[in-house]
């Protein structure tokens, strides 16, 4: 599967290595709730050690990936060798991914005062991991699945539209529409045919509300519904805020899929680039549900394009959390399906955990976000995202801990699924009770 999924992203050359001294005293951490059921996680983690020769960090039995490698000093190559080929997999040279001179994209790895993180995600069977040089202290998460794949032209279809950033390179046509709505008015954008929507700019021309409770009522009064192909039945029925990874406790920022620049005017630009590919016919609604009227301008930019297999769906729920620990499951869709994203608010949590590093620090996909109305945070996934196959579910659990007087959680999950897949969002709660959900 994840082979597959690699062969739409760039490598570095291949280069030999004969291995010197072998770190046998990194033992992996088994996680305790793996947030993709069916799979199993391991953490890795060692000291800095002053030599520039070749150790192995880390081995593992079986198939594995590499989903994510945090360097305290990025120096030093990194090379993943598999049991069954003499050759490595893959080649970084941490110095220059750090420094933007690699071939490594971005999103998939960055640096700051803590180090550099290296998502790029590698499978290998029997996978050894071996450093030349200082690269500090050190911390790698791999993911041990034996999942069955897709079809190679699935696989790479959905990672091609991941990483192309179409919607910036060559945006094709545009649809616009603005109007001041009242509440339980909708704005209604469609286009009819074939096509993919690259990116969906909504712009709100009001002034930023003075606390941040108050923009809060904004992002979950209104209502952003998708349908396609002329169904009844939308894909996505989510809260506006939360598409845009504002859900109430998160701050202004940049992430991989969404954007949301600070406007001079007051006014507030959003931006959300996950495709959305349609065969017949893709309609938009955004539902002011507030108490107040609101001004909406929405720009669709597409391309007019032969259908695509697959379509986006999006789900959110809101769960009131007992004391103590709380599994909550995100999401649970009948595959096959490819998962992008997840994010979740919270209030009245006294502790956050992901296992397998699945979080990690802040970076284009993922954030991390404590304030006065509570904790949120998300985590976008390019090719190390799970795939599952017909006969399985796509599941996800995040684990939770609320304090002795309890709480509530909300989540939200963005996937990609068959055009004729069967899937129904639950019906949303009325805006009174998002309005005071976290």
């Amino acid at each position: 599967m994840i082979l597959a999924l690699l062969l739409a992203l760039p490598l570095l050359p291949l280069q030999s290595a004969e291995i010197g001294v072998l770190s046998s005293s990194v033992t992996p951490k088994e996680m305790a709730v793996p947030p993709m059921a069916g799979d199993s996680f391991q953490h890795f983690e060692g000291p800095a050690v002053a030599s520039a020769t070749e150790r192995i960090l880390l081995s593992s039995a079986g198939k594995a990936v590499l989903v994510r490698f945090w360097s305290a000093l990025p120096q030093g190559q990194l090379s993943v060798f598999s049991d069954t080929a003499d050759d490595p997999v893959a080649v970084f040279d941490l110095a220059k991914i750090a420094a933007g001179q690699s071939d490594v994209p971005k999103a998939f790895g960055w640096s700051g005062d803590r180090g550099l993180e290296l998502r790029r995600p590698v499978a290998a069977e029997d996978l050894r991991l071996v450093l030349s040089g200082n690269a500090g202290a050190w911390s790698a998460d791999l993911r041990k699945t034996d999942q069955a794949a897709g079809s190679e032209e699935d696989l790479q279809f959905i990672s091609n539209l991941l990483m192309k950033n179409k919607f910036v390179l060559h945006p094709r046509r545009r649809t616009v529409q603005q109007g001041r709505y009242r509440p339980n008015e909708r704005q209604s954008m469609w286009l009819n045919g074939e096509g993919t929507v690259h990116s969906v700019q909504v712009i709100l021309k009001e002034p930023r509300p003075a606390s941040d409770a108050d923009f809060a009522k904004i992002f979950r009064g209104l209502r952003f519904k998708v349908f396609v192909e002329r169904s009844k039945t939308p894909i996505v029925d989510v809260p506006f805020g939360d598409v845009f990874g504002l859900a109430p406790g998160i701050q202004l920022h940049d992430g991989y899929f969404t954007r949301v620049p600070q406007e001079d005017n007051q006014w507030q630009s959003f931006f959300f680039y996950l495709p959305m590919p349609f065969e017949e016919q893709i309609m938009f609604h955004i539902l002011n549900e507030c108490r107040k009227r609101v001004f909406i301008e929405t720009r669709l930019i597409f391309d007019e394009e032969p259908p695509a297999p697959w379509r986006l769906h999006g789900a959110w729920q809101q769960i009131a959390l007992q004391p103590g620990g709380n599994p909550v499951l995100a999401l649970d869709a009948k595959g096959p399906a490819r998962l992008v994203a997840w994010s979740f608010s919270g209030r009245g949590l006294s502790a956050f955990s992901l296992s397998g590093g699945c979080l990690g620090p802040d970076g284009p996909l993922s954030l991390l976000r404590r304030t006065d109305l509570g904790l949120s945070g998300y985590r976008f996934y390019l090719a190390d995202a799970p795939f599952v196959g017909a006969e399985e579910n796509l599941r996800i659990e995040l684990p939770f801990h609320a304090g002795e007087e309890g709480g509530a959680v909300s989540t939200l999950a963005w996937w990609y699924a068959p055009a004729d897949a069967l899937w129904k969002s639950k019906p949303l709660p009325g805006p009174d009770v998002r309005e005071l959900a976290p």
